[in-house]
């Protein structure tokens, strides 16, 4: 015990001189459960990336095409963190000749509905597949690589939430190819199209100097998810708005929230000038013993997993519509700078990302 003692202690005195470290990264150094569960995750996607793409040939049609099946889970995984993660293999199957097929069929996320049989890919309830082909067309061919939804060697798009510390020009370009990639690979299907056109007819139509408003709460604010943007609190938001209002001679405003106490505040600060959409609002009660949304039942209305997801996509759809635009950083914003052609204005609110947690906390 006495030996063990002082090789603790020595340990603790020489690491940090020998690497030059400060104070707040030796917690790292000497928590057993953190370095135990990093050197776990480490050997965990060291396996998954030897085995992200596996061969399987079920015929011999196709011979000419390779098809990339895109498949996994998604336990806590929002519509945006599914459609950028996808929207990186994409890329990376445009860049090596691939057809990429996006499998929610075999796989599940929070917006699966088994109730609705005529489609059984739950991507297909929103999207079209990206390249044209579906699992159903390619079911006899030759050449199959099937991937488990490990980001692909160099990731090409899910760095948007560290653009916004480069400078103007690379922000630009990033943004640019980003959106160039979006819409060429995530385009609604004729339903949500649809669905999308008469919520802007009923709510948006007609209505001139529109400020749009996207205001996480909930789960997000919550949990402060480290390595995430930090989200403004309600009342810094709302006074960032009234001055937007004031300079921009705003007429109303579209407010994107899933959070019903933002909602009711916005609603006492600005009266009948608020507009917004059927979208299912929270309230913090509904999170007591719940970390994360997807954990409150969806039992309130008849395919409510599947209504979720088209509502959540009606409140970006018609954010990129608006003349105005202001919100802080999260996968939505960045849908909604790649669905709009342009804003007369708009504010990005970023003040750095969430640190991460201690274990004890």
């Amino acid at each position: 015990m006495l030996f063990k003692n002082i090789v603790k202690k020595s340990l603790k005195r020489f690491i940090p001189k020998l690497f030059n470290i400060n104070d707040s990264i030796k917690w790292y150094i000497f928590n057993p459960k953190y370095l135990f569960k990093k050197f776990y995750n480490i050997i965990y996607v060291y396996i998954k990336m030897r085995n992200r793409e596996k061969k399987y040939s079920y015929g011999n049609e196709n011979k000419d095409k390779t098809f990339y099946i895109l498949g996994r889970d998604w336990d806590n995984g929002g519509l945006m963190a599914i459609v950028f993660y996808s929207l990186a293999h994409f890329i990376y199957a445009e860049k090596k000749g691939y057809y990429a097929i996006m499998d929610l069929k075999n796989y599940i996320c929070q917006y699966t509905q088994k109730e609705i049989s005529e489609i059984e890919n739950a991507w297909e309830y929103y999207f079209k597949q990206p390249f044209g082909y579906s699992l159903e067309d390619i079911k006899n061919s030759k050449n199959i690589l099937k991937q488990d939804f490990v980001f692909p060697k160099k990731n090409y798009c899910n760095d948007w939430k560290y653009i916004w510390e480069m400078d103007k020009e690379n922000k630009n370009k990033y943004m640019d190819y980003l959106k160039e990639k979006y819409n060429k690979y995530i385009r609604f299907n004729t339903n949500t199209k649809t669905y999308l056109e008469n919520e802007y007819n009923n709510i948006l139509k007609d209505k001139d100097n529109v400020l749009g408003v996207l205001c996480r709460g909930t789960d997000y604010t919550k949990n402060k998810p480290a390595d995430h943007p930090v989200q403004p609190e309600p009342m810094e938001a709302i006074e960032i708005v009234k001055k937007i209002i004031a300079e921009k001679k705003c007429s109303y405003i579209y407010l994107a929230t899933e959070d019903n106490e933002i909602y009711e505040m916005f609603k006492n600060h600005f009266g009948s000038i608020i507009l917004s959409n059927n979208q299912l609002r929270y309230k913090s009660d509904d999170l007591i013993g719940k970390k994360y949304l997807n954990e409150i039942p969806k039992e309130r209305r008849q395919h409510d997993a599947y209504t979720s997801g088209l509502e959540y996509l009606s409140t970006l759809y018609l954010l990129s519509k608006c003349s105005c635009f202001f919100a802080g950083i999260t996968g939505g914003t960045i849908a909604v700078l790649c669905m709009t052609s342009s804003f007369e204005y708009e504010y990005l609110y970023y003040k750095g990302l969430y640190p991460p947690k201690n274990e004890s906390e």
